[in-house]
């Protein structure tokens, strides 16, 4: 099995799009959805952003999107800054974690970790000091990846209304696989 990760660009959006489909379309009870738009794609591909696109044997197995809570706006940086009162990182340095997929047959191999590292040392490169991320109660594998790389759970957060979400923090320089 040849796992090969690399940085993503704006040529990857149409990949992008079949995975995130692809792994929706998966879902019993989806939290929320609301296919990325164009825009969303366009801040991730920013300097303030970063994808990281994973394959297996060639084959599409996930990915990984995020910026930096400043550029994200909205619900996202709202909860940023509510974070910034319980930690020491200011919501300038903090990077959004905001999709992580992985494609159905491929799950199971470690794969959402190994993309998390890739992402966190992209995240961390480009001056974050924290990585911040939401994590649906009933996704028990998705919070076991993120507290076994050394992320937090620091509170609770409503999604603007929908079903409540844990919110995840990792300070870059002691989550797992940085020296």
């Amino acid at each position: 099995m040849y796992i090969r990760l690399l940085s993503g660009t704006s040529d990857n959006r149409a990949l992008l799009r079949y995975m995130e489909e692809s792994i929706v379309a998966q879902l019993e009870d989806p939290l929320y959805y609301y296919p990325t738009s164009d825009a969303e794609w366009d801040s991730h591909f920013s300097d303030q952003g970063a994808v990281v696109i994973a394959t297996i044997d060639s084959q599409p197995a996930g990915y990984v999107i995020g910026s930096f809570a400043t550029r994200a706006g909205g619900y996202l940086l709202r909860t940023a800054t509510e974070v910034t009162r319980v930690s020491a990182v200011d919501v300038e340095e903090l990077f959004w974690l905001d999709g992580v997929g992985v494609m159905p047959d491929f799950r199971g191999r470690g794969l959402q970790k190994k993309m998390s590292v890739f992402f966190e040392q992209k995240a961390r490169s480009m001056g974050a000091r924290g990585i911040l991320a939401t994590v649906a109660h009933k996704n028990i594998y998705s919070l076991r990846n993120f507290l076994d790389r050394g992320y937090e759970v620091v509170m609770e957060s409503d999604l603007d209304g929908h079903k409540p979400r844990l919110v995840v923090l990792g300070d870059v320089s002691r989550l797992a696989g940085f020296s």
